[in-house]
């Protein structure tokens, strides 16, 4: 019987393994690798191109990673980088790119905007019925967020670097915006949602925040917004980490 390795990292990882447990697969949910015909891992595959992006007791580099599985077993996971692609064929490993299914694209990206809608909703103190929101980055995530949001907020302000993903809008309350619309889009919001690890909010664009306001960032990357001026204006931040929502103390 083939055995499956489901190595730790986010709930999704444990919602993976539950669910082959339930469908009796020999599975096992793992911190420490062991000899499995098959290891299914977070997405991404790494996070920094050197380290596998999981939750093992030892963390491991790539090179270690592979060093440590058999030839005759099969990797899957998402959205490996080149680098990472040419160690595992080179050492003649077989891998899966869960996130080159649409399939699956559309479920994770689905999950991850209902997930963010629930942290929302328990760490805000208003209704988002009465608020307008925008949102950078309109990928295969930033879609499903709009899908939504914009069935609850007032108003969405979109804006990506890329025009063209822009489609017709379905709904009176959603509004594609250029750059240079944001600094006046953020003095009517109360919520921004990031989703694009590219994005650098300009200084000067804080001080047009309202009183009370909240970023959300799934994109874990520190460099998006000055952590100083987050204090100053007493700006909310929260972000992803692992699909866990954590707050940096900024007041």
């Amino acid at each position: 019987m083939i055995s499956i390795g489901v190595i730790a990292g986010d709930l999704r990882q444990y919602y993976i393994y539950s669910h082959l447990k339930s469908q009796n697969y020999n599975v096992e949910y793992i911190y420490e690798l062991t000899d499995k015909d098959i290891y299914i891992l977070p997405v991404p595959f790494t996070k920094d191109n050197i380290s596998v992006n999981c939750m093992l007791k030892h963390p491991m580099s790539i090179l270690d990673f592979i060093g440590n599985i058999s030839k005759k077993s099969t990797v899957y996971s998402g959205y490996f980088t080149k680098d990472s692609k040419d160690l595992l064929d080179n050492s003649q490993i077989k891998y899966v790119d869960l996130m080159e299914n649409p399939y699956i694209v559309s479920e994770n990206s689905y999950l991850t905007a209902e997930g963010l809608m629930s942290k929302v909703i328990q760490n805000v103190p208003f209704s988002l019925k009465n608020e307008s929101v925008i949102l950078v980055g309109y990928g295969n995530c930033g879609k499903k967020i709009v899908d939504l949001f914009s069935k609850i907020c007032r108003k969405m302000y979109i804006y990506d670097i890329d025009s063209s993903k822009y489609s017709l809008n379905k709904h009176k309350n959603i509004f594609c915006i250029p750059y240079s619309e944001i600094p006046n889009a953020l003095s009517k919001c109360s919520l921004l949602i990031n989703t694009s690890p590219n994005f650098i909010m300009s200084n000067e664009w804080y001080i047009k925040t309202k009183k009370e306001f909240f970023i959300f960032d799934i994109t874990s990357n520190p460099n998006c917004f000055n952590t100083d001026e987050l204090k100053t204006y007493h700006i909310n931040y929260h972000f992803f980490i692992s699909a866990v929502l954590l707050q940096k103390n900024t007041k």
